[in-house]
């Protein structure tokens, strides 16, 4: 039998990294508003680590400008895209261009960067709506979590944790029900 990774030998990256990989992921786009400014990036590690009262979990990369519009709205909203949605994870897998105010104030200007313009706002060509905190949600995603924050993590780590307690919710892509009882068919003929 192999020696575990980790222990005292130390952890053996390679055989980490392809047990991690074998943790099913989703992608979402983990959105905020404080004041008038709307930010949103893709994230891939999300929890349901709660269901009195419903809370989930989610990893962000430290330092990316959406994390100081969550941590002073003490809110977020989780957009599950569909497999495939390369249009959404496009636009929301990098940081907002520098124009893009954090903290507040009024939005930027349209500033062109040469190839295209640089908005910002990256919410503005797009179908949105609030549920509860004011965190906007992509209605062109298959499903969207609106979350309060229960709780911040900053840990010796590339990422920071953020708990949030679900308190709305919308299903936009309609759910398979339950199979049919065994025989019958969805319309009750056998």
């Amino acid at each position: 039998m192999p020696p575990a990774a980790g222990g005292a030998g130390g952890a053996v990256p390679s055989l980490i990294q392809a047990a991690l990989g074998l943790v099913p992921t989703d992608v979402f786009v983990i959105t905020a508003r404080l004041d008038q400014v709307r930010l949103g990036v893709v994230v891939t590690r999300v929890v349901r680590c709660a269901d009195a009262p419903p809370c989930v979990g989610v990893a962000l990369m430290k330092g990316h400008p959406v994390s100081p519009l969550i941590r002073d709205s003490r809110a977020f909203a989780l957009c599950a895209l569909a497999p495939g949605e390369r249009v959404l994870t496009r636009m929301f897998e990098q940081a907002p261009p520098p124009s893009t105010p954090i903290g507040g104030g009024t939005p930027a200007p349209i500033v062109s960067t040469g190839a295209r313009p640089a908005l910002g706002d990256p919410f503005l060509s797009l179908d949105v709506e609030c549920i509860e905190t004011g965190a906007p949600v992509l209605r062109r995603s298959r499903y969207a979590l609106d979350c309060r924050v229960v709780m911040h993590l900053d840990f010796e780590a590339d990422h920071e944790l953020y708990i949030g307690q679900v308190v709305g919710a919308r299903v936009y892509e309609s759910v398979p029900s339950a199979s049919p009882p065994s025989g019958k068919s969805r319309n009750g003929k056998a």
